[in-house]
């Protein structure tokens, strides 16, 4: 019994023997059992038919470049001409091995990683990186803008920058397409806006923006009018970290505007004279001036208000008709050339009569130009250096200058201002005089060429 186990013993010996030498003889030029590399198992297999197996097991085949959120370019092998050259270290891991050692591997796996040789087109690469169109994007926040496309106020978009050049993207994507990686996650390199464009603030002021341009205001001015719509409230209305507010600096270019286009104070005005020439009045405190500092504020008012309205500018000084023709057909007419008076009432002449004006010689000249009548009165004392005259009707309408009768003269018109004039004043015969005081009122245009 003795005998039988040693024999036993002895077979399996030698057995072992054998195995281990076939297996020291076999893996001299093989890997290893359960080697594996790069998780490609290559147990049992000579060098080169390793690097075959792990050049047809090239896992790699594209490579995503993204955010967290959002994929900007997918590169294939094929799009790039990628080719597997070799793995360099698959010799380096044969050599360290020990054809004595074979049996270990049959308990532990043993488990490499190592870079593999590729080669592909780095232009392609370079193009396609040129065409991300993100990379060219700078950093926005979401803000209110006015569409001319829509005629509304929208939100534009927010956008996040890159912070990597197309350089440096191009680096880190040769790193990761030579590691095999699947993915280059670029999150950290981007930065985000501080404002997007679902902020809810943001939305309010725009639909804030938006109710502004619904509001249509109408200017009055008699025979003509402006309109104040969105195609004039879009510059107005501006949105400064989701504030919605109006311009006074555009109101104001706005009612300047208007102002040079609607106000006659001063200006220059055609005129038909009662010996039919037609002429152009010059200077005269007559007409409508805008007083554009109050106007702006109202008009901000009545924006701000949101309703829809009929309104007017603020004047610094006001004529008594607001159309086109100021003047109307009402008004005294004073020809220095021909020294003559003319008083229309609606049109209708009433009033002829010669008149004495300013003392040429002397510098009286009476200034032509459109002055309204600034009031009437009777038994007046006219004064000046070295005289007190007195008169029962008094109608000024430049200072001191004004019309009124004048009993102490014999005779009017012809050339007698020219040396025998007034101080400025509108002389006229007593009787005319009274007509004229009952005919005219304050604010009448008198109009004097």
């Amino acid at each position: 019994m003795k005998k039988d186990k040693k024999v036993i013993i002895l077979l399996v010996s030698v057995l072992l023997i054998v195995i281990y030498f076939s297996g020291v003889f076999y893996y001299k030029n093989r890997f290893h059992s359960r080697v594996s590399v790069n998780e490609i198992n290559i147990g049992g297999l000579t060098l080169q038919k390793a690097d075959k197996k792990l050049e047809k097991s090239d896992l790699w085949d594209k490579l995503t470049i993204k955010s967290d959120t959002q994929e900007f370019l997918t590169i294939t092998e094929e799009e790039i001409d990628y080719k597997y050259i070799s793995t360099p270290g698959l010799s380096k891991i044969f050599d360290e091995q020990n054809e004595w050692k074979w049996f270990l591997s049959i308990f532990k796996k043993p488990v490499y990683t190592t870079p593999i040789l590729s080669s592909y087109n780095k232009d392609k690469v370079k193009k396609m990186i040129d065409g991300i169109e993100e990379l060219d994007k700078k950093l926005l926040d979401a803000k209110v803008v006015y569409s001319s496309s829509s005629d509304a106020f929208v939100i534009e978009p927010h956008s996040y920058e890159i912070k990597l050049t197309k350089e440096q993207l191009f680096d880190l994507v040769s790193e990761s397409i030579e590691k095999r990686d699947s993915e280059v996650n670029i999150e950290k390199n981007i930065e985000q806006p501080t404002i997007f464009d679902n902020d809810k603030s943001l939305i309010t002021a725009k639909n804030k923006a938006n109710e502004y341009l619904k509001l249509q205001l109408k200017y009055d001015f008699g025979d003509r009018e402006e309109l104040i719509d969105r195609s004039i409230l879009k510059d107005f209305i501006t949105i400064k970290e989701k504030e919605v507010d109006i311009d006074p600096e555009k109101v104001k270019e706005y009612v300047a505007e208007l102002a040079r286009k609607y106000d006659t104070y001063g200006k220059g005005r055609e005129f038909k004279t009662s010996t039919g020439r037609n002429i152009t009045t010059s200077g005269g405190s007559y007409g409508w001036l805008t007083h554009r500092g109050k106007t702006v504020d109202e008009l901000i008012k009545h924006i701000k208000s949101g309703e829809n309205k009929t309104i007017e500018p603020i004047y610094s000084y006001e004529a008594l008709i607001r159309n086109s023709n100021d003047i109307g057909d009402s008004y005294v007419e004073i020809d220095l050339k021909e020294q003559m008076v003319y008083v229309y009432i609606k049109g209708q002449l009433k009033v002829k009569t010669p008149t004495v004006t300013g003392n040429v010689s002397k510098g009286y000249n009476t200034p032509p130009g459109v002055y309204p009548l600034n009031y009437k009165e009777t038994d007046a004392v006219l004064k000046g250096e070295g005289y007190a005259s007195p008169v029962k009707y008094w109608m000024p309408f430049n200072g001191n200058i004004g019309l009124h009768d004048a009993d102490w003269r014999s005779s009017f018109g012809g050339n007698i201002y020219e040396n025998n004039g007034s101080h400025g004043c509108i002389n006229l015969p007593p009787s005319n005089a009274k007509t004229i005081f009952d005919l005219v009122y304050p604010g009448m245009p008198v109009i004097v060429h």
